[in-house]
């Protein structure tokens, strides 16, 4: 909520408090992850209602008995700011230029039984010769606003609403709007209506301005009632503007993607972008890409227009497609070439939009704006592999992460003058927001750092949030350090994995394979991982060719000879290393993973030598290319083409080459199948196909299928049972118990 797109405004906004995370008021659903500024996250002990807008006009309080009551759950699932009338109030600075402009104010409250003459819920200076936002307690209640008015005290001029609309017996939460057209006109709306007007020379002209107050007029009335939203633009809003905004505070919208029919009551190929009213549950399409593909929809804060992709020109490529919040007007609005993909993400102003897109061997990352149609290069360097951009929350810097050799290198970087700083001291931290007094609330975690948010700043850490190890029974001294380890493939090129080094005698070697392959293990807390070296297996965990994390050449290699090709001998070659230096023991070492790690057990066990792979827990892995081609979700289907080279009628040798099902007579060690009931992606089908072959050839085999299980084992029963079974299969395998 940092720029609703208007032109020339300059915002003021006090919006909700502190850190919002998730998605915006209009589509998404806000969690908070601080009550307020306080607690220790504010080392000077004042308590802010913070200003989304950026320019730093934070109101605050500090004294904790004159603080304003923060109640959470109050406006439709949103916190509020509660005046007990007698004492609350939040105080803040001058906001520079506010008093010689064109404003425009919306505010969102609630009001109490009270008696008096005038309580503020807005006032700069005071109600004589400053601006003041009040209930007019004095004529029965009414909405005033008096804008260097001479008189504040019920006298003329004064731009009011009509006797009894804000009766003293309290009124329920209403938005209540304003637009001051310097030397020209003024008015005041309620819930959008028009509810007064003045071209009063006084009320249309500038004021005396000064420190702000919430909460209280001048020497009059503490205000009794509560407030959710103030928002103060120093420019004359246009009714549709307006009305925006107004749809921005009123409506609640779930803004969401899925390949199903609500009308028709039915599954369908094609991922439709939807909106759903919270409220009534009145659901609209807004875009209906023409083929099946992955959609990820983002709203802008602002609650206008929504950003996402289609790859309806070529199964390689992607698109930015931008629909607004009506579904008038779908338009693609970023395109680079029918096989380059692109991806995006909204800037705060709702109007800019951060892209990265694919150039060659390399990617750039870019500006672009809807508005005017314009784009604006920010990095362009094919020396970098540039994954993601994004502009965090609260911040006017765009997050450059850079990753090295699966190794997030994350920077700063200026949109105006282009200038790049380094974020922070420690390699695996994410920036989530940027908070008022510039730390930074980010997500942490390394292999002995399970994932946490903390605050801080770029040397050290302030404090966390989550305080993860709090919560579980263990400490960073009973996990493992990641240690990094690279090899050669057989065709020369270099690859990178993790091993990880069991603290008791080694029992076996476990290679655990990621799942993608459009993905790379980092140096990150693994569950599974921690607990097979807790049981005395090392673990390898490598990053194949195919993965992300080396650059663009080295993720698009994979598609040379589609899958089952030289990624396999990159895991392979990766085993005889671990075998070649002492690490793995030949006859003991075990492969696992799940999805096309699950694949990769697949081809492992049906093609590697027994000395280097013994045992096998492919978990919701493809079996027959074809047969997952043909069941698994339509906007799948795209990848396993992009991957391939094609459609089986179009390469099916490939296909069968890279079907593990059509080897699995070479089957010479241990099998466990584990596999989700439910899954959608690698379907059951692949089961029950690649059981029919087990069996024809008389190859024994274990299997753990959980019937409440889609893609990939989520649960934490049924991980537990997984992990269980997973260590005592491979120790049997090994020969280590009957």
């Amino acid at each position: 909520m940092v720029d609703l797109g208007f032109d020339d405004f300059n915002q003021y906004i006090f919006g909700h408090p502190i850190v919002e995370a998730a998605t915006s008021v209009k589509g998404q659903l806000f969690k908070y992850l601080f009550n307020k500024y306080g607690n220790g996250l504010n080392q000077t002990g004042a308590y802010l209602w913070a200003d989304q807008s950026g320019n730093g006009h934070n109101a605050g309080q500090t004294v904790a008995a004159l603080e304003p009551q923060l109640v959470t759950n109050q406006l439709n699932g949103y916190p509020i700011y509660r005046f007990n009338g007698t004492s609350n109030v939040f105080n803040g600075d001058t906001i520079s230029g506010l008093d010689n402009s064109s404003l425009s104010f919306f505010l969102v409250a609630k009001g109490y039984a009270q008696s008096g003459t005038l309580a503020a819920f807005f006032e700069a200076k005071d109600s004589a010769s400053g601006l003041s936002i009040a209930r007019h307690l004095y004529f029965s209640g009414s909405l005033s606003v008096s804008n260097n008015s001479n008189d504040g005290y019920g006298g003329i001029p004064l731009l009011e609403t009509s006797s009894g609309s804000f009766p003293n017996s309290g009124f329920p939460y209403t938005l209540m709007e304003g637009v001051k057209n310097l030397g020209s006109l003024a008015k005041l709306y309620i819930n959008g209506s028009l509810a007064a007007s003045s071209t009063n020379s006084n009320l249309i002209g500038p004021f005396t301005n000064d420190n702000y107050r919430i909460g209280k007029a001048g020497s009059w009335n503490y205000l009794n009632g509560d407030i959710a939203e103030i928002i103060i633009y120093s420019s004359s809003l246009s009714d549709s503007d307006r009305q925006n905004v107004e749809n921005y505070l009123n409506n609640k919208y779930l803004i969401y993607s899925a390949n199903y029919d609500f009308e028709k009551e039915e599954e369908i190929e094609r991922t439709y972008v939807y909106r759903q009213d919270l409220e009534t549950g009145e659901k609209i399409v807004l875009a209906k890409p023409q083929k099946p593909g992955f959609v990820y929809p983002e709203l802008n804060e602002q609650g206008t227009h929504i950003i996402y992709q289609r790859n309806d020109r070529d199964a390689e490529g992607e698109q930015i497609w931008m629909v607004d919040i009506d579904g008038k007007e779908d338009k693609e609005i970023i395109n680079f070439g029918d096989k380059v993909k692109v991806s995006a993400s909204w800037h705060p102003n709702g109007k800019d939009i951060v892209f990265i897109s694919e150039a060659d061997n390399y990617r750039k990352v870019g500006l672009f704006n809807y508005e005017n149609n314009s784009t604006k290069w920010l990095i362009d360097d094919s020396s970098r592999n540039i994954e993601e951009a994004y502009v965090p929350r609260g911040s006017k810097f765009v997050v450059i992460n850079e990753i090295i050799n699966s190794q997030n290198n994350i920077t700063l970087l200026d949109i105006d003058s282009l200038e790049e700083i380094l974020f922070s001291d420690f390699k695996t931290t994410l920036p989530c927001a940027q908070l008022p007094n510039g730390t930074w609330l980010s997500m942490y975690y390394n292999s002995k750092q399970p994932a946490d948010l903390i605050l801080h700043d770029k040397t050290k850490i302030i404090n966390s949030v989550t305080k993860v190890f709090d919560r579980v029974d263990y400490t960073q001294d009973d996990l493992v350090k990641a240690e990094n380890y690279t090899w050669n493939s057989v065709d020369g090129l270099k690859i990178q994995g993790w091993i990880y080094r069991s603290k008791i005698k080694s029992v076996g070697t476990i290679v655990l394979v990621h799942g993608g392959p459009t993905h790379h293990s980092e140096d990150a807390y693994d569950v599974d991982i921690q607990y097979f070296v807790s049981q005395g297996f090392n673990v390898l965990d490598p990053n194949y060719r195919g993965s992300t994390g080396f650059g663009l050449e080295f993720q698009e290699s994979i598609k040379k000879e589609g899958w089952g090709g030289k990624e396999q001998d990159d895991i392979l070659e990766g085993v005889k290393s671990l075998v070649k230096d002492g690490t793995a023991e030949s006859g003991k070492i075990g492969i696992t993973g799940t999805s096309y790690g699950g694949y990769s057990s697949w081809f492992a066990i049906t093609h590697f030598a027994k000395e280097f792979i013994s045992a096998s827990i492919p978990i919701c892995g493809m079996t027959d290319l074809v047969v997952d081609y043909n069941t698994t979700r339509p906007d799948l289907r795209g990848y396993s083409e992009e991957m391939m080279g094609g459609t089986p009628l179009q390469v099916p040798e490939r296909y069968h080459n890279g079907s593990p099902i059509n080897f699995i007579q070479n089957i010479v060690g241990k099998l466990l199948i584990v596999q989700g009931a439910k899954d959608p992606n690698v379907s059951p089908e692949n089961v029950r196909a690649v059981e029919e072959e087990l069996k024809k050839h008389n190859i024994n085999y274990e299997k753990l299928v959980f019937d409440d299980e889609g893609h990939g084992i989520s649960k934490p029963k049924n991980q537990k049972m997984l992990l269980v079974k997973s260590v005592e299969f491979f120790k049997k395998a090994f020969g280590l118990q009957s």
